[in-house]
């Protein structure tokens, strides 16, 4: 088991809250440490399992919305998340982008 650092993670809760609202698994602690066993240098594990996450909830979000514009910014507690250039704060705020992506 992987001991996080939670301010690191304070952004998790959210992007946790999006896989479950999307029927998506949470990323293991063997998939973090097979990323980490690449690295050449001390990884940051809470980068890791933000990228891995981050990364497939716009992979979804990508194939469930040809053409939707999904962009991650990994760095501990600065990650984040936008849909269509808007910053995502809640997950009625990406269900907001998402509707106004497909009425748009």
């Amino acid at each position: 088991m992987i001991n996080y650092n939670e301010f690191d993670l304070k952004q998790y809760p959210l992007f946790s809250a999006i896989l479950k609202h999307y029927g998506l698994q949470e990323i293991s602690d063997e998939q973090v440490w097979y990323v980490a066993k690449q690295d050449t240098e001390i990884p940051v594990f809470e980068n890791i399992l933000l990228d891995l996450t981050l990364e497939k909830i716009a992979l979804y979000l990508r194939n469930k919305h040809p053409g939707i514009e999904v962009e991650a910014y990994v760095n501990c507690a600065d990650s984040s998340l936008s849909v269509n250039y808007q910053k995502i704060d809640s997950l009625n705020e990406l269900k907001w982008a998402i509707k106004e992506f497909e009425s748009g």
